[in-house]
C-alpha cells in the first residue's frame, strides 16, 4: 500500500508490553482498551490475533472507525477480502473523508477483478496516491506482447521441429472497452508427408458492464496450407492349385494308364496409391464469452462458431504391380520297347506387369461446428499477495458437419487448470487437456486448437515474473502426445516458449 494512514487515536509507545500483559474478556473491554489493543496488534502486524480480538470486540458491541479500519486491513493482509470489504465499508461510512479505507477498498476490488468498483474508488483517491498506483483506464495503446520458441518432436520420422511465434497488443478505447489483437505463425516443413504453415489473426474486444459482467467477442482468422505427399502400399498374395488328368491307352499291350499334371498358380499384387499436391484451409472462429465474479468464485460461459473452407488440389497415381508365377509337374508316358515308362517334367513361368493410372482431384467443401461450454474457478487467498486458483473448463462440441469423430455425435472436452500467485512479482499457471481430430476453442476463445491432429494429452505450465512495473517475462513448457492426422503415427511434442510483456 502506498498511503500513509493515521491509524492511531492514542499514543501507545509500548505496544508489545500492552498486548502481552492484557488478559481480555468481553466484560473487561472498554473503548480505550479496544482502541489501544487493536492499535498495538496493528503496529506489531499480528493480523490473525487482531482478527480474533476484533471478533471479541464485535461481540461486546464496539463499533468505531479505527477498529473497523484496522480489522479491515487485518483481513486484507490475511487474504479474507470479503470480510475486509465489510469492515472497510463501515469505516468509510463513519469517515468518508479519510483516504485509507478508500485505498484498501480499491486494492480489494482491483485484485478481485471488480474493475468498475475499483475505478470508482480510484476516482476518490488523492492525486498523489493516483500517481503512485498502476491503474490506468485512459485511452491508448496499453501493452505489447511477444512470444516465440521451438516445438521439438521425439520422433523425427513422423514430425520434425515446429517453429512458433506470436505478437499482440492491447488498446483501450475508454474505461469500459478495450481490444486485444494478435498475430500467430506456426510452421513445420519436416512432416513425414510434407509440411505445413499457418497464419492466424485474432481480434478480441472486451466490454465491462456496469453490473460487473465482462463480455468479450473474439474473431479469429486462420490461413493454413499443407503440402501433400502420401504413398500408401498394400500387398495381396494369393495361391491356388489344380490338376489336369487324362487316360493313355497302350494299344500294344491293351493297358490303360491314368496321367495327371498338377499345377500351382501364385500371384502377388502390390497396390500403390500416391497422393501429391496441396491442401489449403481458410477458417473463421467467432466466440462470445461472459465472465462474472461472485466473491472468490468466477464463472465464464461461452459459445463458439467455427467454419472452414477446405480446398484440395492433388494428383492421385495408382501404380499396381502384378507378379504371377505358374508351376507344374507334367508326367509323360512312353514305351521303351520292353515296358511302359514315365517321365516327370517340372516347369514354371513368371509373368510381371504394371498397370498405372493417374487422376487429378480438386475438391472444395465447407465444414462447421458449434461449441458451448463454461469455465468455473475458486480462488483461495493466503494473504493480499498470495493466492491459489483452482478451476476447470467443460466444453461440448455439437452440430458437427463432415467432421471426423464428431459427425452425428456430441463430444466433451475437460480442461482442469490452476494458477498460483506467490508474492507481488511471481506467478505460475498450468492446465491439462486432450482432444480428438477436430478443432477446439479453449478458455473462452483465447486459445484455439484448429488442427485435425488428435492430442491424446497436453500438459502446459507457464511461469510469469514481473521485472518491474513495465516489464514481465514469461516461460512456458508444454508436452503433447499427438496422433498425426495424416500418417496416423504417434509422437511426443515438447514446446519451450519465452515471452515478454511491456506495459506502455
Amino acid at each position: 500500500m502506498v498511503a500513509i494512514a493515521n491509524l492511531c487515536s492514542i499514543n501507545t509507545a509500548n505496544a508489545q508490553d500492552e498486548v502481552a500483559t492484557t488478559n481480555l474478556t468481553v466484560d473487561s473491554l472498554t473503548y480505550i482498551s479496544v482502541d489501544s489493543t487493536s492499535w498495538a496488534l496493528y503496529q506489531l502486524e499480528e493480523w490473525n490475533d487482531l482478527r480474533k480480538f476484533g471478533a471479541l470486540a464485535e461481540e461486546g458491541g464496539f463499533e468505531t472507525y479505527f477498529l473497523n479500519l484496522r480489522l479491515g486491513i487485518a483481513n486484507f493482509k490475511t487474504g479474507h477480502f470479503h470480510k475486509a470489504e465489510a469492515f472497510l465499508l463501515k469505516a468509510y461510512d463513519q469517515n468518508p473523508a479519510a483516504l485509507t479505507a478508500k485505498e484498501y477498498l480499491f486494492w480489494i476490488y482491483s485484485l478481485s477483478g471488480n474493475v468498475n468498483a475499483a475505478s470508482d474508488m480510484y476516482d476518490m483517491l488523492s492525486e498523489e496516491l493516483k500517481s503512485e498506483i498502476d491503474f490506468d483506464l485512459s485511452q491508448g495503446l496499453k501493452s505489447v506482447y511477444a512470444e516465440a520458441g521451438p516445438m521439438l518432436s521425439d520422433n523425427e520420422d513422423v514430425a520434425g521441429t515446429s517453429l512458433y511465434g506470436n505478437v499482440g497488443a492491447r488498446y483501450r478505447l475508454n474505461d469500459k472497452l478495450s481490444i486485444y489483437s494478435s498475430y500467430t505463425y506456426l510452421e513445420n516443413g519436416n512432416m513425414s508427408w510434407g509440411g505445413y504453415s499457418q497464419h492466424q489473426l485474432s481480434v478480441t474486444p472486451t466490454l465491462l458492464l456496469d453490473n460487473g459482467w465482462l463480455l468479450s467477442a473474439g474473431l479469429n482468422y486462420f490461413n493454413y496450407s499443407r503440402d501433400i505427399y502420401q504413398s500408401l502400399d498394400q500387398t495381396i498374395t494369393s495361391s491356388f492349385q489344380y490338376t489336369e488328368e487324362g487316360i493313355w491307352f497302350d494299344e500294344a499291350t491293351g493297358t490303360e494308364y491314368t496321367w495327371e499334371t498338377p499345377e500351382t498358380i501364385t500371384s502377388t499384387v502390390v497396390y500403390n496409391d500416391t497422393y501429391e499436391g496441396t491442401l489449403s484451409e481458410n477458417s473463421v472462429g467467432i466466440n462470445l464469452n461472459a465472465t462474472k465474479t461472485f466473491r472468490d468464485f468466477s464463472i465464464s460461459p461461452h459459445a463458439v462458431f467455427y467454419g472452414e473452407f477446405l480446398n484440395t488440389n492433388y494428383v492421385k497415381t495408382n501404380s499396381d504391380i502384378y507378379d504371377v508365377n505358374t508351376s507344374w509337374d507334367y508326367t509323360d508316358y512312353f514305351f521303351t520297347g520292353f515296358y511302359v515308362s514315365t517321365d516327370s517334367t517340372p516347369g514354371s513361368v513368371d509373368t510381371t506387369y504394371t498397370l498405372t493410372t493417374t487422376e487429378q482431384i480438386d475438391t472444395s467443401m465447407f465444414i462447421y461446428y458449434m461449441q458451448v461450454g463454461t469455465s468455473f474457478d475458486y480462488t483461495y487467498r493466503l494473504n493480499e499477495s498470495t493466492s491459489l486458483t483452482l478451476g476447470a473448463e467443460v466444453t461440448a462440441l455439437i452440430n458437427g458437419d463432415s467432421l471426423q469423430d464428431i459427425s452425428n455425435s456430441m463430444k466433451f472436452i475437460y480442461t482442469p487448470y490452476l494458477a498460483i500467485k506467490a508474492g507481488d512479482k511471481f506467478g505460475i499457471s498450468a492446465y491439462y487437456t486432450s482432444k480428438g481430430n477436430y478443432p477446439v476453442s479453449m478458455f473462452g476463445g483465447s486459445k484455439m486448437l484448429n488442427g485435425y491432429d488428435a492430442i491424446n494429452s497436453r500438459i502446459s505450465v507457464t511461469a510469469k515474473y514481473d521485472l518491474n512495473d513495465r516489464f514481465s517475462i514469461y516461460a512456458t513448457g508444454m508436452m503433447d502426445e499427438i496422433e498425426d492426422g495424416v500418417s496416423l503415427s504417434t509422437y511426443n511434442n515438447y514446446a519451450i516458449l519465452t515471452g515478454l510483456n511491456i506495459k506502455l
